[in-house]
């Protein structure tokens, strides 16, 4: 079978090319809603509500509270240990020195 230009259905097959052509840009133009016009999103203005709770229910009370005493136990520590590489001092009378 060879392909026929001058076919007696050509006209019927160009046709239904058009037709196939229009529905399928029809579904394009929805899929990309084209046929809707351009709006922006709504927009949503979310503000934080009053709490009544007391102040040592909030979370951000607690995360101070832990902050502020990591801090101060690493504060005291770094001042109160000894400094070189001595072993710090006893009454016991005994004074072990390491690495010598």
């Amino acid at each position: 079978m060879k392909l026929d230009p001058e076919s007696e259905k050509r006209d019927q097959v160009e046709g239904l090319i058009d037709e196939l052509e229009t529905k399928q840009a029809e579904a394009e133009s929805k899929r990309l809603q084209l046929d809707k016009p351009s709006q922006p999103p709504p927009v949503v203005v979310v503000r934080p509500q009053p709490s009544d709770a007391p102040i040592y229910k909030q979370w951000w009370f607690w995360t101070g509270v832990v902050v502020v005493g990591v801090a101060g136990g690493v504060g005291i520590f770094e001042a109160t240990k000894g400094g070189g590489n001595s072993p710090p001092a006893t009454s016991l009378g005994v004074n072990i020195v390491f690495g010598k």
